[in-house]
């Protein structure tokens, strides 16, 4: 209240005019406000304000989240003021029930805060089929299609290569073969859609031994192919009319769900092979026939007599190839009338001989050309002109 004193005089007080001053031991709470509807990837504003009673000294604001910040003073009824501190950001899904924090310090250093969680609307990830691992061919199988989403999806699509299935979270696929397609789900909610990967269902059967196993034979061997289709993989083996023996195969290989076993065996070896599969749904045998040996035995007797012909019409043929060189060699060195020399007057390191026919055995006379070095050039110069007759000598 307002009081009067003068001294001496008179003093007063006016109790009828008051005026009341109220201190708060702490400031007032922020005031944020989040717009409705913040989805993923969309920039967004939130706005944080307080009021105070001092414009030349407003509070600072301070957020927990990163983005541009601006801020604005309105001035309010009864000597107050009002400050607006805005946030601009775009939202990821990270964002999704994240705590934003505002902070509104005051001078002197006392704090307003104020502390909301974020709800953030963002498409379907991580969709994936979720089943058994494996079922027995024929048998029925649950699946259930999961997905991170906001919000929840509201529809579920099943799928394979050929088309749509159905809908639904959950699909029943029953009497299910092991030529079934794969199958993936699609999440759909108010932001988008996204599918699955392919499940790979593991379709577990008995061995069953395919067309197209049998035996073949040649002129050296038989040869047997045996083909199994199972899942899991199928124990395969083979024997011959003693089922305590079992054949060694010589070759396996796989491809998928398929064994390829190759047994190569002598000609005669047996008259059947018996290949049996057994895999932990069942088993299955099949006789395989091995070719007649009387038809392996009349083929073989013809190329060996083709050979042996062949054989002997060459040793012929070479045979008289070398008596026809022989013969012709021989008429080579027949004597014929020719100018003779005397030779023996001459040394023996003036002479030079050579053989004329290999087939010599020493019952003709054998004629040899004789050539004379310097100086009996000059004396029989029919050694260098090729119009005369060549000079022999008895050798």
């Amino acid at each position: 209240m307002f009081r009067i004193e003068i001294e001496d005089f008179n003093k007063y007080s006016y109790s009828h005019s008051k005026v009341s001053v109220t201190i708060k031991d702490s400031p007032e709470q922020p005031t944020l406000s989040i717009p409705e509807g913040i989805s993923s990837g969309k920039r967004v504003t939130v706005t944080c304000s307080v009021l105070h009673s001092c414009p030349s000294n407003p509070p600072n604001f301070t957020w927990s989240h990163k983005g541009t910040v601006s801020s604005q003073s309105l001035q309010q009824t009864n000597g107050q003021w009002k400050i607006i501190s805005s946030l601009s950001f775009t939202p990821s899904k990270t964002d999704h029930k994240r705590n934003l924090t505002c902070t509104a310090v005051f001078q002197g250093g006392k704090k307003g805060i104020r502390m909301t969680t974020l709800e953030v609307k963002y498409a379907p990830e991580n969709v994936a089929v979720i089943s058994d691992d494996s079922v027995v061919e024929g048998g029925t199988l649950n699946l259930t299609c999961s997905s991170d989403s906001n919000p929840a999806p509201h529809t579920y699509q099943w799928s394979t290569g050929a088309g749509t299935l159905s809908e639904g979270h959950t699909f029943t696929l029953s009497n299910v073969s092991r030529h079934i397609e794969t199958i993936y789900c699609t999440a759909i909610n108010t932001e988008g859609q996204a599918n699955s990967s392919p499940k790979q269902i593991s379709i577990l059967y008995p061995p069953e031994i395919k067309v197209g196993s049998s035996c073949t034979s040649d002129t050296s061997k038989v040869t047997c192919t045996c083909i199994v289709d199972s899942h899991p993989v199928s124990e395969i083996k083979l024997w011959g009319t003693d089922p305590s023996i079992e054949l060694r195969r010589s070759h396996e290989e796989k491809h998928g769900t398929l064994t390829i076993v190759t047994l190569q065996g002598a000609l005669g070896f047996s008259d059947m092979v018996h290949c049996q599969a057994i895999n932990s749904q069942g088993n299955y045998t099949m006789t395989l026939q091995v070719p007649h040996s009387d038809d392996t035995h009349s083929a073989k007797i013809l190329y060996i007599s083709i050979a042996a012909i062949a054989f002997l019409l060459t040793i012929t043929g070479l045979s008289v190839w070398i008596t026809k060189t022989c013969r012709r060699n021989e008429s080579l060195i027949t004597p014929q009338p020719k100018t003779e020399l005397n030779v023996t007057r001459q040394s023996e390191a003036k002479r030079k001989c050579k053989d004329v026919s290999r087939c010599y055995d020493g019952s003709q006379h054998v004629y040899g050309n004789m050539e004379f070095e310097d100086p009996y050039e000059e004396e029989y110069p029919y050694e260098h002109a090729g119009e005369y007759e060549a000079t022999y000598a008895n050798v």
